[in-house]
């Protein structure tokens, strides 16, 4: 199970890459892998419009903001051994990836478990880097 630093870590790239310190990122959809097992997971539906997403850890769980208008919908998720947050472009997500949020700019953000455990804390502030590296690119 992720630590309570692991889990504010993982909020906070989650965070960066739907807030930044650019515009507000617009999600357009959320979809759920079928091939993977939790069946009796709720998914939750995407929004009609355009919607933003924000992240906040509680405890060993972790809970997703939805906000589409005035509506804010809560997603509470437990990260499980492996799991974590990873941005990627549309179409290159992990065959790993259990739930994804597709954004307008043409990149995914995605929850991805492997079977092996690693070490989530240095994947995460690596991520971070490698996000700001990406921001840095896009804006030059």
């Amino acid at each position: 199970m992720p630590e309570l630093a692991e889990l504010r870590l993982t909020a906070d790239y989650i965070n960066e890459c739907s807030q930044g310190k650019g515009p507000m990122i617009h999600y357009i959809k959320i979809e759920k892998n079928p091939a993977h097992k939790g069946t009796h997971c709720i998914t939750p539906e995407s929004p009609k419009d355009y919607f933003s997403l924000s992240a906040e850890s509680r405890g060993k769980e972790l809970i997703l903001y939805i906000k589409e208008g005035n509506k804010t919908t809560p997603l509470r998720m437990s990260m499980g051994m492996s799991g974590h947050f990873k941005l990627t472009n549309t179409g290159q997500e992990s065959k790993h990836a259990h739930l994804k949020f597709y954004r307008k700019d043409g990149t995914t953000l995605s929850f991805v478990v492997n079977g092996k455990p690693v070490k989530r804390g240095v994947r995460i502030v690596d991520q971070i880097l490698q996000l700001k590296q990406m921001n840095l690119n896009i804006m030059y």
